[in-house]
């Protein structure tokens, strides 16, 4: 099971990818990523197939290609063989979102015909944001639940955006498809704004080889934010973070997650 979003906001320049999978034991980095004011994406498989694709696509973001250009070179990437995988592409989902130099922004997704089990991709605009979402081993039900969440949370910043969609799919059964394990093993969240600097977004959390994947990514980022708004705000927490504590009901049987919202109220 993979479920993943890109996303940019033609408005703020602002770009974000978010990644959960019930594959474990590799580096989340090399299978999405996001490149400050310019978009993100999302190579799915790369990790377990070829580097190059990751490589490849990222290296590709810098230059002046589409994002349907950059789908169909990497269908031409020579595989290297894992395990008995060997059909190459159509294994394979890719996800893109770019501004271009003119200003457009441009999105592409693709789904591989061998992909494992139920998969769907979609991309579209809601308002200012971009978007492409991708998923495999997921019933479409739990694909369209996780895309409905996604449009109607239009007012949240794109981390707790991303972090709801993900939750919501996972949720709604995604994390079930998994025969490893009961729910998503590995996850990752990266937001960059336009002037963050290449490879070090503001917001960059991954979890590996947990089976708490999502509550550990949303524990995860919002310790980090409260500390930021506790110096910001005199040692104060603001009541946006207090109802977000409220919305990621998931965390509740989370270790500490208790005792840490009751001090933040």
């Amino acid at each position: 099971m993979t479920l993943s979003v890109c996303v940019f906001d033609e408005v703020t320049k602002e770009a974000g990818v978010g990644l959960v999978s019930c594959v474990g034991g590799f580096d989340l980095r090399k299978t999405c990523f996001v490149v400050p004011g310019i978009g993100a994406g999302a190579v799915q498989a790369s990790a377990l197939l070829d580097l190059r694709l990751f490589d490849q696509a990222q290296k590709m973001m810098g230059e002046l290609l589409t994002p349907a250009t950059m789908i169909e070179v990497l269908r031409t990437v020579n595989y290297q063989r894992f395990l008995s995988i060997t059909k190459g592409h159509e294994v394979c989902q890719f996800g893109f979102v770019k501004r271009m130099r003119s200003g457009e922004v441009l999105k592409k997704t693709f789904t591989g015909s061998r992909c494992f089990g139920e998969k769907n991709d979609l991309s579209g605009v809601d308002g200012n944001v971009h978007y492409a979402m991708q998923g495999n081993l997921l019933r479409p039900a739990v694909f369209e639940a996780a895309r409905a969440i996604f449009l109607s949370t239009s007012d949240f910043p794109f981390p707790e955006r991303i972090l709801t969609f993900l939750g919501v799919g996972l949720e709604a059964g995604g994390d079930k498809r998994s025969v490893q394990t009961e729910g998503a093993l590995s996850g990752i969240i990266q937001v960059a704004r336009p002037n963050d600097p290449v490879g070090k977004p503001y917001v960059d959390i991954v979890d590996v080889d947990s089976q708490e994947t999502l509550k550990n990514l949303t524990w995860r980022f919002i310790r980090q934010k409260v500390r930021q708004e506790r110096r910001v705000n005199g040692g104060r927490v603001t009541d946006s973070l207090r109802q977000q504590l409220e919305h990621f009901r998931y965390l509740e049987d989370h270790p500490g997650y208790r005792g840490y919202a009751s001090r933040v109220a």
